[in-house]
């Protein structure tokens, strides 16, 4: 049993059937061509002259002369002599130097960035721990612990924990590294 769209060849000929109806129609009945001839005839009290004086009036009208495109450039004058500019010498630059607290604060900087965040321990007690790395030596500690002498745990959790330097009271946040 076949359905109306199963058997596409027979579809495909009959769609090819109706557009060549309707293409054999446009061009017997020809409507839009009529239409433009009927716009383009000329009413009788219209003469059709050509009017030659405009045509030497024209060629009084010289034309502009021809250029070789390709002929070589004229030569262009040598451009005027640059100026030498004069550079002042830049005066020395003002380097101050640092106070005492800005360099307790960089050591201090770079003491809390040798530090990693290395572990974490929950043990259940509600006094959870985190373990900690500083050049080859671990230690682990709590909120309100000491780490290696120097700094205060302010807070730890199993992803980061923050520290705090105890002199200078910087504080840094260290993420869980991935591997010590």
């Amino acid at each position: 049993m076949t359905t109306l769209f199963s058997d596409t060849k027979k579809n495909l000929a009959i769609l090819i059937a109706i557009l060549s109806g309707v293409s054999i129609y446009r061009v017997m009945t020809d409507a839009s061509s009529r239409a433009v001839m009927s716009n383009t005839q000329t009413p009788a009290h219209v003469s059709l002259r050509v009017r030659l004086d405009r045509l030497t009036a024209r060629q009084k009208v010289a034309p502009d002369p021809v250029r070789n495109l390709f002929a070589p450039l004229p030569d262009l004058p040598p451009p005027p002599p640059l100026e030498p500019e004069i550079e002042e010498p830049l005066p020395p630059p003002i380097v101050e130097e640092p106070s005492l607290e800005d360099l307790v604060a960089s050591a201090a900087r770079k003491a809390l960035g040798e530090i990693k965040y290395i572990g974490f321990l929950d043990r259940g007690d509600g006094h959870p721990k985190g373990v900690f790395l500083k050049d080859r030596h671990m230690q682990t500690g709590g909120i309100g612990g000491n780490l290696f002498e120097r700094f205060l745990v302010k807070e730890v959790s199993y992803a980061n924990a923050q520290i705090e330097e105890t002199q200078t009271r910087l504080q840094v946040t260290l993420p869980l590294s991935p591997r010590p």
